[in-house]
């Protein structure tokens, strides 16, 4: 980006007419009304209803994967092995977490949301297969 000198009765208005944003704005998504939109309208929209109920259904799935795993490892292990196995995926999952925050919120950003939960959910299906 090529700097700009400017002269010292240059307008704060004409500064800020010429300056680009940080962050570009697709004007081909659907969600740009949302960030105009008051509480209820968001609440109320697709995009929210649908990332809730995909939210919803994922906590589910791993809060039963979560709650039986103890149980499943110490009928597959030694009672050593299923204690460090326990420990283990006490500290990855939630990490594993933090790791797919950022990469989901970047599918968010740069796709529409239908291409995003279909992404998302099929990750999470592949994932599903080969546990």
């Amino acid at each position: 980006m090529p700097s700009r000198t400017f002269r010292h009765d240059t307008s704060i208005e004409e500064i800020k007419s010429e300056a680009s944003p940080l962050i570009q704005q697709n004007r081909k998504s659907k969600l740009a009304g949302l960030r105009n939109a008051d509480a209820k309208g968001q609440f109320y929209s697709k995009f929210y209803l649908f990332i809730t109920l995909f939210m919803c259904l994922m906590m589910l799935r791993m809060n039963f994967y979560i709650g039986t795993i103890s149980k499943q490892l110490n009928h597959l292990e030694s009672a050593e092995d299923s204690k460090y196995l326990i420990e283990f995926f006490d500290l990855a999952l939630p990490l594993g977490g933090v790791v797919a925050v950022p990469a989901i919120g970047y599918l968010l950003d740069k796709f529409q949301i239908h291409v995003s939960i279909y992404t998302v959910s099929t990750m999470a299906t592949i994932f599903g297969i080969f546990k």
